[in-house]
């Protein structure tokens, strides 16, 4: 799923070679590249948010209680609607959001170096 999330701007430049027949700009890949980094974040926030937080809340019960996943989500639900399955999603979506961002940058930054010094010592 994160991999397919980043994919799809990369995309974005695909078209844009494809039509002007020449190579983007440094700040122009860059720019997809984080895109990339904070939707994938996003959408594994948004993804992995209410799973962690009935898994938290299956932890916390008596250790007596034998509670099951849905008697969970329904206890979620009647407390708080839907904002308390979705509890701590702002911090979660900073930082996923940051980290993916980090983590693309980074990776295609020494992708990029590692190619360069390929073709210059093949050159």
């Amino acid at each position: 799923m994160y991999n397919c999330v980043l994919h799809s701007p990369l995309r974005f430049l695909e078209d844009d070679v494809k039509s002007e027949e020449a190579t983007p700009s440094l700040a122009k890949i860059v720019l997809v590249q984080a895109g990339g980094g904070l939707i994938a974040g996003a959408t594994a926030s948004c993804i992995t948010t209410p799973l962690d937080t009935i898994k938290t809340r299956l932890q916390v019960t008596g250790h007596g209680k034998k509670i099951s996943v849905k008697q969970v989500v329904k206890d979620l639900i009647r407390e708080d609607g839907w904002k308390g399955v979705y509890r701590g999603f702002c911090p979660r979506l900073i930082s996923t959001s940051a980290w993916g961002t980090s983590m693309v940058l980074a990776y295609e930054y020494l992708k990029r170096l590692c190619v360069k010094k390929d073709e210059e010592a093949a050159g």
